[in-house]
């Protein structure tokens, strides 16, 4: 069940009228026969004006091939897959790769297949081979076809896990396929999920999800009308099992009689082979003996022309039991044997495959691993390179600049001396400069420490957890191991890895946490880049939060953020922007504080000792760049200092609590930036900073 193709969107795109007649409705809704469509096809590949066109048209006549010819199908996927790769069309590939897993598991090669879906997927899930999608200009649509196809892999893996018996991951990649199908609105995916998700609560003998599901598929497609649904045959079909089995034999009848219609009309002959062998088997429940065996003998007719093995095998088993019934013990031995002859080879290739796609799943796991600890190792090497070139460099400027010195002061002695002694005066003065700015980043940061101390726990627990459990894992994997349950111990080393990219998840979580910190003491200038100003925000809040109430447990203030969504992304020195954002931000909790406290010894009846004390930080999408406001309900500022505030060493705070160079290093860092800082305050009400920048410099 395999969406044909992309071309109802593509056709538009090239204005090619033959592709008109390839629109169709997606996921197999359309109503042509498959002879006639395969005709159709292959008259246009000689009309065909681009690589592109006949990479469509490949992969549209491997898909009409799909139940008519397995070997026909995979040798026209496999053309279409060349123009694919050659010309660098990833989702395109992802989708054709995709098929050629779905083929796969229809002839029960598991390892294939698995490998087949690990690539598809290892396409869709990176967002950047996007751009690849050529036939649409716009990023969501391109966004939608690489879930579309990822969507269908989830499906089609559905399917494989189906195929080896493992029901519950069957569900799961239906369920996944449905999460995408309904983000992006896709009617084929959502309606084939519930369609599978039916049939699967069946198997799994839940009657009652499988009629919710059923339901859900009649909802899904009320609009479409079920005559132009390639497989809505399987829903009737299913329904007719169900009432069967409780005895409404009318409307049983009824159920398969629209299945039969449905999937004939469409050609689905995967199910139409089911379908037949239900219907046998209803009309032997019945005594009807003689229907049964006709409808016993279509299926084996069906199961023939598409080459299942395993459904001819089943309805031989079938048919030898009516014979048994109809007194013909000959024609019943002779259909036993032959079943029994096609079972036994299916049952060691059966075996043999299922052992292939574990060790595929297993390799796959290994691979992925040896490929992370690769680029770790990689990492670690840039670093250490860069590290040694950094240092020869420095060692190559200190020698020429050694080397020009002496020179100079071979000429001109005294000269030299009077130049020494200026440098050494402007290296002091740089030095002291740098002492005072890297004093107010250490206060800040001193400030930030228990902010991120309380940040980082949480992280922290989760990696603690995560590896205790897998501590546990391990321990239950070793005693699986020793009683020779692989499936166990697969089950328990898939469980091992989700722990491991949670723990991975908050490690890097953590690490993120560190690095900002790190970044923030950091000395010398960052480099600029796309920063995320409501993320800066939003951190910086909480952490000066956190940092003050850990500092002082009576300290006590609302905090909110009032963020543009909409927000572009700013080229800032994050570091840089951050220190701004914590300065302007805990001189607004310092300002509430201190007006809580003094409202609080002031008399009961002062009207501003009911006033929460509130921190506010807001982002604004500007006509040509951003705001952003840090405001505060707190004591404000008095006129007589307001013009004094951005001075350097200028502080209202006492003495030994502040270095009075917080504002006027905020108020450099914007205007390095090419942007504004602005203050307006009223006393006893509050302050409010404006940061204003450009989007483009």
């Amino acid at each position: 069940m395999r969406k044909a193709s992309h071309l109802g969107i593509k056709s538009a795109f090239l204005i090619v009228l033959y592709l008109f007649t390839l629109m169709g409705l997606s996921c197999g809704l359309y109503a042509q026969s498959a002879d006639s469509r395969i005709t159709e096809l292959q008259q246009s590949l000689k009309t065909a004006e681009s690589d592109t066109i006949r990479m469509d048209i490949y992969h549209q006549i491997g898909l009409n091939f799909n139940e008519l010819n397995i070997d026909s199908a995979l040798l026209y996927l496999n053309k279409s897959l060349v123009i694919a790769q050659r010309l660098d069309l990833k989702i395109d590939e992802a989708s054709i790769i995709n098929n050629l897993g779905y083929m796969a598991n229809k002839v029960n090669n598991y390892p294939k297949a698995l490998e087949y879906f690990l690539q598809t997927e290892k396409i869709a899930e990176n967002p950047e081979n996007e751009q690849s999608v050529w036939w649409v200009a716009d990023a969501t649509l391109k966004r939608a076809e690489r879930l579309e196809v990822l969507g269908y892999n989830y499906m089609t893996l559905g399917h494989l896990f189906g195929s080896i018996g493992n029901i519950s991951k069957q569900i799961s990649g239906y369920q996944q396929s449905l999460k995408i199908g309904k983000e992006i609105e896709d009617l084929s995916i959502i309606y084939l999920c519930y369609l599978n998700l039916a049939w699967s609560y069946y198997h799994l003998g839940k009657v009652d999800s499988a009629l919710y599901s059923i339901k859900n598929v009649y909802d899904a497609t009320a609009e479409t009308g079920i005559e132009n649904l390639k497989y809505f045959g399987g829903i009737p079909h299913l329904e007719g099992k169900i009432l069967a089995e409780n005895s409404e034999t009318d409307k049983a009848l009824k159920a398969y009689n629209l299945a039969s219609r449905l999937l004939e009309k469409h050609q689905s002959y995967n199910q139409l082979g089911d379908l037949y062998q239900s219907k046998s088997k209803f009309y032997k429940g019945l005594n009807q003996l003689d229907s049964s065996l006709v409808y016993g003998k279509r299926a084996v007719q069906v199961f023939k022309s598409i080459e299942d093995s395993e459904g001819i095998a089943n309805t031989y088993k079938d048919v030898a039991h009516i014979y048994r019934q109809l007194d013909e013990p000959d024609s019943a031995f002779s259909y036993l044997e032959q079943a029994t002859s096609i079972k036994d080879s299916l049952q060691a290739l059966e075996k043999e495959n299922i052992t292939a796609f574990q060790s595929v799943g297993f390799n796959e796991t290994l691979r992925l691993k040896k490929l992370e600890d690769e680029k770790i190792q990689t990492q670690f090497q840039i670093r250490v390179y860069a590290l040694i070139f950094g240092i020869v460099i420095v060692l190559i400027i200190a020698l020429l600049l050694f080397r020009n010195i002496k020179t100079k002061k071979t000429a001109n002695e005294q000269l030299q001396h009077q130049k020494n002694k200026v440098d050494q005066a402007l290296v002091e003065l740089k030095a002291t400069q740098s002492q005072l700015i890297q004093a107010e980043k250490m206060a800040s940061l001193g400030e930030l420490t228990a902010g991120i101390a309380h940040e980082i726990q949480n992280p922290l627990n989760f990696v603690n957890n995560f590896s205790e459990l897998n501590n546990e894992l391990i321990d239950e994997q070793i005693e699986e191991i020793e009683k020779g349950d692989l499936e166990e111990v697969k089950d328990l080393a898939l469980l091992m890895k989700a722990n491991g990219e949670k723990i991975n998840h908050h490690g890097r979580r953590a690490d993120a946490i560190v690095k900002g910190m790190l970044a923030h003491s950091r000395t010398g200038k960052g480099e600029k880049e796309l920063t995320d100003i409501n993320k800066l925000a939003d951190e910086y809040l909480r952490l000066s939060y956190h940092g003050l109430r850990a500092k002082d447990s009576s300290f006590n203030a609302d905090f909110k953020l009032d963020l543009d969504l909409d927000l572009p992304k700013v080229n800032v020195v994050p570091q840089d922007m951050g220190r701004v954002l914590l300065n302007l931000i805990n001189n607004a909790f310092q300002s509430v504080g201190t007006k809580h406290v003094s409202s609080n010894i002031s008399d009961s009846t002062n009207a501003s000792s009911d006033l929460q004390p509130t921190v506010t930080v807001s982002t604004q999408k500007m006509e040509n760049g951003i705001q952003i406001t840090v405001s505060d309900n707190g004591t404000g500022i008095p006129e007589n200092i307001k013009d004094k505030i951005f001075q350097p060493f200028f502080t209202t705070k006492p003495t030994g609590q502040g270095t009075g160079l917080g504002l006027s290093l905020s108020y450099d860092i914007v205007k390095s930036h090419g942007g504004e800082l602005n203050v307006q305050s009223i006393e006893g009400q509050g302050t409010t900073f404006t940061i204003r920048l450009k989007t483009l410099e």
